[in-house]
């Protein structure tokens, strides 16, 4: 702790470490480690840490799948991209789209008819 930090409250310390996400952060760790962190350094890694958490999708599927003697685990996310895009994810993008549309405009062309 600086010297000009003030002074924190054993209350607001056992506050931040009953949060679940510290709580559960502070139980993965030796003890000693634990108690090393303050108040200020909790609600950092809090905010850090909650800042990754996903958002809500439209599709959602995640589940587990054992083969032999592993477990592998499968996570299914579709929504609304709502992040800007790199020029090559643009790029890519752009290609797909014109690879559906063609794709699609063969299809109903080509459609084989019945006699």
């Amino acid at each position: 702790m600086t010297a000009s930090t003030p002074p924190i409250s054993t209350s607001t310390i056992e506050d931040i470490r009953n949060d679940p996400v510290i709580a559960r952060l502070l139980s993965a760790m030796p003890e000693s480690v634990a108690e090393s962190f303050d108040e200020q350094q909790l609600s950092c890694v809090k905010q850090a840490m909650s800042s990754r958490e996903w958002g809500q999708h439209k599709v959602d599927v995640r589940g587990t799948i054992k083969l032999f003697k592993w477990r592998y685990y499968y996570v299914i996310l579709a929504g609304r991209n709502q992040r800007t895009l790199s020029p090559a994810e643009l790029k890519f993008a752009a290609l797909m789209n014109a690879t559906l549309i063609t794709l699609f405009i063969c299809k109903r062309q080509f459609k084989p008819t019945y006699q």
